[in-house]
């Protein structure tokens, strides 16, 4: 509500400015001026006449007369003449200034307020006000309080309504975004039931139903009449703007209607529906489809829009129509791909080329969204590029009017082409400044829950300071399954993450436990969800129970029902596998991957049986036949170097239980064992360091052994493992006199933080878990022979100088026997 004070001057203003008025109205009034100027009925003949003959000026002039308060004028009028006479002003004044007057709209918006304390109000006058204060805009304490005082009189007087003023009421409202929906719904229903659908002009119909839709006032019996009726009339009396607003509408508001299908499947073939269309009635029109997405349009319609679109003047095509003529195409694409994808590239091609001549400004940020999305779909990516380059803003000033939303659309649309980099250091580092800084503020619904999921798929590769605030948000706020996994796996896709040093992160175990922890955490992943959250806690080095288990059974659910992907299949098991998980649903969907492939039920590609057959070796589960079957495929495909280490593994492990492999399988693993001792490596490590400076301290009083660190075991058969530590003894053989052999009597493997992985979730609490291929190693090494033993740095960096050195002498006395002499000085 306006105050008092500023009501006063703004009356004050309006006296001053009303003084001309007499000469004017004696200009134009047929009367002598002094039997008009204070009687509002004619007052009002006045400004009906000055406005039919366009004469501006004295429509102010009455107008500014009229906004003043009774007292000001004379005697008090007779209540109804004046509330017609300031209707008609707030009417005509908005008609012929638009939005120029503010303060004068707000003033007439004030008396009309109180002239309707103490008399009522017709539907004509109230369909006027409407309609003015709809295209003069709301937002001021005046006209809310107006609209406030009119509310209650509306839905009375709609049985009086003429098609017209039912049109103006239900637009006002939609453009004034007020939450007057019984009033929406009175409006179609007088429509049909008082006026009829049928008889009702289309213009009017369409303006209903465009009303209907901004609102999301859906009345079936209404939509239903004007879609069974629309087809049937007269193309001659229907305007083609009332035909694309019809189906935009219709579309928009109930896409699942059997109704609705019925409707755009009979426009596809109705002859001359798209005449007089320009490119704005093919943008609604192709959106409508959209929206229902049971049905494609005809191509005819791009083909109209292409053609308005050549006999359109240079950036004379709105930024709305642009928008949502990219849009419903990329959609259309997504919906029935190659039948329409031809035709929507040209159609976004020829828009993006016209923006681009042109050099058309003025696109709001989900405009630029909607066309970036648009294109990715549709375009090549230096099309993309040279769209984004000139759309997007470059600078943190320009890119405050972005919504998280927006943000996130823009940076998948770049990421989806891999045009981020090309815009690193403009738009990409604004937009993650913008997202570290108001990320805190944004609130916990579904829109920025997707869009941090969207923000997070966008940003994979990049460093995880950027994931980080995401990660934040997500454990306080919360996030729905899709938007987990992307952060997950965003998370395991950053730098540090493939060099293995975020399983200590607080950040990620936050994360993670919230996540588990959440009451409204209710999870099912789709197969490839399942793959991205086993691959991800596998390169994180993080397994939680609770969600491999999950992973466990989907999987398992898929595999016996309606399928998995090998690539799906095969990427759960290795994070799985790597993570060395355990459990009696691990159990089951393990017996039943081996039960199909034995059996062929299920056959995994070449590309990716090693990783299964790696991953059974992880897991210990060794069948003779599977191992057959999967190394066979993979010996037909091309292998890297990476995929050659896997095997050589394999091949370790499986010799351990006795592996018998065909000439195929024997050639396949001299390869990779050629592959392992090429690549092998060694790695420095202080906590090696440690441990040997200690060992070799227990083992100084004696010449027989030997404390060597780093020992390749490839000539002992093992081709490319190389075993951190060893204790050699020297034996005198016989043949040449003193000839000397090196006998290995103890393996000595230093389990540093890269052969461990960090256990959390519901039951596990959080410890340290040995990773599957140190398991498998350790496993195999043992099954050969080899006297192996484990030095954890979990245990180690709990003891001190004194303790370490006593701890490696007691390894040493278990394994040495009791009568030698070097074990006396210990």
């Amino acid at each position: 509500m306006a105050s008092t004070s500023s009501a006063a001057v703004r009356r004050c203003a309006l006296s001053q400015s009303a003084r001309p008025f007499a000469t004017a109205a004696a200009t134009v009034a047929t009367r002598p001026c002094s039997s008009i100027t204070s009687d509002p009925f004619q007052l009002r003949k006045v400004l009906l006449d000055a406005s039919r003959h366009k004469k501006k000026s004295d429509v102010l002039s009455i107008c500014q007369q009229a906004a003043l308060p009774p007292s000001a004028t004379g005697p008090t009028p007779p209540t109804t003449h004046r509330l017609q006479l300031l209707a008609t002003s707030l009417h005509r004044l908005v008609k012929h200034f638009h939005n120029t007057q503010p303060d004068l709209v707000d003033a007439l918006c004030d008396e009309l307020s109180e002239a309707l304390q103490s008399t009522s109000i017709t539907i004509n006058e109230v369909a006027d006000t409407l309609w003015s204060i709809g295209m003069a805009g709301g937002a001021t304490p005046s006209r809310a309080r107006l609209l406030a005082t009119l509310r209650p009189s509306i839905t009375p007087l709609l049985d009086s309504a003429s098609s017209s003023q039912l049109s103006n009421v239900a637009c006002a409202i939609a453009k004034l975004d007020l939450d007057w929906h019984e009033e929406v719904r009175q409006v179609m229903l007088q429509c049909r039931t008082g006026l009829g659908v049928g008889s009702t002009a289309g213009g009017v119909v369409s303006n209903i139903c465009w009303a209907a839709a901004r609102t999301g006032v859906r009345d079936d019996a209404f939509l239903r009449e004007a879609a069974a009726t629309w087809l049937s009339r007269s193309i001659a009396t229907v305007p083609a703007s009332a035909t694309a607003m019809i189906f935009w509408s219709l579309g928009k508001l109930a896409p699942d209607a059997a109704y609705m299908t019925e409707l755009f499947s009979k426009a596809r073939e109705h002859p001359g529906l798209l005449a007089n269309f320009g490119i704005r009635e093919c943008a609604s029109v192709l959106s409508g489809y959209a929206y229902v997405a049971t049905q494609p349009p005809h191509d005819e319609i791009f083909k109209v829009a292409m053609a308005s679109l050549r006999a359109a003047p240079r950036g004379r095509v709105s930024t709305q129509t642009i928008a949502s003529c990219c849009w419903a195409s990329a959609t259309l694409t997504k919906q029935h791909g190659e039948l329409v994808k031809a035709s929507a590239a040209c159609l976004v091609g020829s828009l993006m080329g016209l923006v681009l001549e042109a050099r058309q400004g003025g696109f709001t940020p989900q405009e630029v969204s909607n066309i970036l999305w648009s294109a990715a779909l549709l375009l090549s990516r230096d099309e993309i590029i040279a769209s984004a380059e000139y759309l997007l803003p470059h600078t943190s000033e320009q890119i405050l009017g972005y919504t998280a939303q927006d943000l996130a659309v823009c940076m998948a649309a770049l990421a989806q082409t891999g045009g981020l980099e090309a815009l690193g250091n403009s738009f990409v580092n604004s937009a993650l400044q913008r997202v570290r800084e108001d990320i805190h503020d944004w609130p916990a619904d579904a829109t920025h829950i997707h869009a941090v999921g969207q923000l997070a798929w966008s940003i994979a590769g990049r460093p995880f300071r950027d994931v980080q605030p995401l990660l934040g948000w997500a454990a306080e706020r919360g996030a729905n399954t899709e938007a987990f996994v992307k952060l997950l796996w965003s998370a395991a896709s950053t730098p540090e993450a493939q060099q293995g040093s975020l399983w200590d992160s607080a950040d990620l175990l936050k994360f993670l436990d919230a996540f588990a922890k959440s009451p409204d955490t209710v999870c099912h992943f789709n197969q490839q969800e399942l793959a991205l959250v086993a691959w991800s806690l596998a390169t994180l080095r993080f397994s939680h129970q609770v969600l491999e288990e999950q992973c466990c059974r989907e999987a398992r659910e898929l595999l016996l029902g309606p399928g998995i992907s090998s690539a799906h299949l095969s990427m759960l098991l290795w994070g799985l596998a790597s993570n060395s998980h355990s459990s009696s649903d691990a159990d089951g969907l393990i017996q039943e991957v081996v039960a199909q492939v034995r059996s062929r039920r299920y056959r995994f590609v070449a590309a990716d049986s090693f990783h299964v057959a790696w991953s059974l070796a992880a897991l210990d589960v060794f069948d003779r036949r599977v191992l057959e079957v999967l190394l066979s495929a993979a010996a037909t495909a091309e292998l890297d170097s990476v995929a050659l280490q896997k095997i050589n593994q394999v091949s370790l492990w499986s010799s351990s239980h006795g592996f018998d492999p065909s000439p195929l399988l024997a050639g396949l693993f001299r390869r990779a064992a050629e592959s392992a001792r090429s690549e092998a490596t060694v790695v420095d490590s202080a906590f090696q360091d440690q441990v040997t400076e200690c060992m070799r301290r227990a083992m100084s009083n004696n010449d027989d052994y030997r404390v060597v660190s780093e020992v390749d075991l490839s000539h002992l058969g093992c081709p490319g493992v190389i075993v951190d530590l060893a204790v050699v003894r020297h034996e005198v053989t016989d043949g040449p006199p003193h000839h000397q052999q090196q006998r290995l009597v103890l393996v000595i493997e230093a389990n540093g933080p890269s052969h461990y992985v960090r256990s959390v979730g519901k039951g596990s609490g959080t410890g340290h878990t040995l990773c599957g291929k140190a398991v498998m190693r350790r496993n195999s090494l043992r099954r050969l022979g080899y006297p192996v033993e484990e030095i954890s740095f979990t245990h180690w960096k709990r003891l001190d100088r004194n303790s370490r050195q006593e701890y490696v002498e007691s390894i040493v006395k278990a394994r040495f026997p009791p009568q030698e002499k070097f074990l006396q000085s210990i």
